[in-house]
């Protein structure tokens, strides 16, 4: 049965925040992510986000119609439309073969959609391994619902099988569990309280060998991460994904992936800058709007003089590098939070002096068998786009860095 076509993006279906509350909990939270969140509530930490000079945190609602939807990328704003559409089941993404059974399975209270499924092709082997891992999943999310699972449990037995049965034919991208991954300090907020971050997995791009090993140099320094790893890896993290159990504070969530982005964003304005010019505050002059600098927004201030004592020569080698083309524009940043058996994306992007953070649209729900192919599909479509437009960002770095590296 063809596909319905995408909402338009002011008409998709998407989740409304979730309120920043200290007593949002039903009990107490697994140790490990008590000990990640540190003292300083959801709210203070929300709070201390929006009200902090270095690229404040704003949040921008899709459902609002006065949203700025223009400072999105297009490539964005479809991919937004379609993951609606995809977590709505307004999109067939369930093998047609399966339809019957499903049937035969639902109660009157809990009907089918005939858009829902789509025919698919390829061998019925595959199509029937995938049931039944997605089966399984589902079975796992309802005993974890059940059972009041800590996140560990989840994680093992629904988030990391899914994410790794929706990546199983996507090239160029895997999942890592990076639960005990912290932001290095060079990336790390100044305020004291919003240095201990982490999430639980990153989705990763592979690059072409000859750019990870040009960008790599031959002192294999390069920071293709913003976060401390066992390896020295060379794929960039390209979506973000924090989880929570049921009995967990679902307001961490979110706050815990905005001071993660944030992070990741100094990163990739600093490694985006020549070698010779990377300087402390010359890293993070704050940027008006993703577009090429021009040479007025570079002149040196007099505090800037004073902290960096810059030379004309650097000025000049700045300036050289504008007239290139070099655009400090950053890539708009998917962040996946997880809250039990409920999935959601939203965006981050570095713009205007903010950190804007678009939210968030619904990929489905793992407590039931439709709700588990909406997920999968949701990921699959991330995956796919983070290969597309993020591995374009760093072919780009590439090329502006030259066949010299880093």
């Amino acid at each position: 049965m063809p596909s319905r076509t995408a909402p338009p993006l002011g008409a998709i279906v998407v989740g409304q925040p979730r309120p920043f509350s200290d007593t949002d909990t039903s009990s107490r939270s697994s140790g490990r992510s008590s000990n990640r969140s540190g003292r300083c509530s959801p709210t203070k930490k929300e709070r201390r986000l929006r009200q902090t000079s270095d690229f404040p945190l704003n949040r921008i609602l899709l459902t609002d119609s006065a949203a700025p939807v223009h400072l999105l990328p297009d490539h964005v704003v479809a991919l937004i439309q379609e993951l609606g559409a995809i977590g709505s089941g307004d999109v067939g993404v369930i093998p047609d073969v399966f339809r019957a059974t499903m049937r035969g399975e639902r109660s009157r209270l809990n009907p089918l959609k005939d858009h829902w499924f789509v025919t698919k092709d390829g061998p019925d082997e595959e199509l029937q391994y995938r049931n039944r891992r997605l089966r399984a999943i589902w079975k796992s999310s309802v005993e974890c619902t059940t059972m009041l699972e800590h996140e560990a449990g989840w994680n093992d037995s629904v988030h990391g099988p899914l994410l790794d049965e929706a990546l199983r034919d996507v090239l160029n991208v895997h999942r890592r569990n990076i639960t005990l991954a912290t932001i290095n300090p060079e990336y790390r907020d100044a305020d004291i309280e919003l240095t201990g971050s982490r999430v639980d997995y990153g989705l990763f791009l592979t690059l072409e060998d000859s750019i990870s090993s040009s960008l790599a140099g031959a002192q294999g320094d390069f920071p293709f991460v913003h976060m401390s790893m066992p390896d020295p890896t060379q794929t960039p993290l390209a979506v973000s994904i924090e989880t929570k159990s049921l009995n967990g504070r679902a307001a961490e969530g979110p706050t815990q992936l905005a001071t993660w982005a944030r992070a990741q964003f100094r990163h990739l304005n600093m490694i985006s800058l020549p070698r010779r010019l990377r300087l402390p505050a010359v890293e993070e002059m704050p940027i008006q709007d993703s577009r090429p600098l021009d040479s007025s927004e570079l002149q040196p201030t007099p505090a800037t003089s004073a902290g960096l004592a810059q030379t004309t020569r650097e000025f000049n080698l700045m300036q050289a590098a504008v007239s290139a083309g070099y655009s400090r524009e950053l890539p708009v940043l998917p962040l996946a939070f997880v809250f039990g058996n409920e999935w959601r994306v939203s965006f981050a992007q570095r713009v205007r002096g903010e950190t804007l953070i678009w939210q968030d649209v619904v990929l489905g729900n793992t407590n039931t068998l439709e709700g588990c192919y909406f997920v999968l599909a949701g990921i699959q479509k991330l995956a796919v786009w983070a290969e597309t437009y993020l591995g374009q960002w760093w072919r780009n770095l590439y090329a502006f860095h030259g066949e010299g590296g880093w």
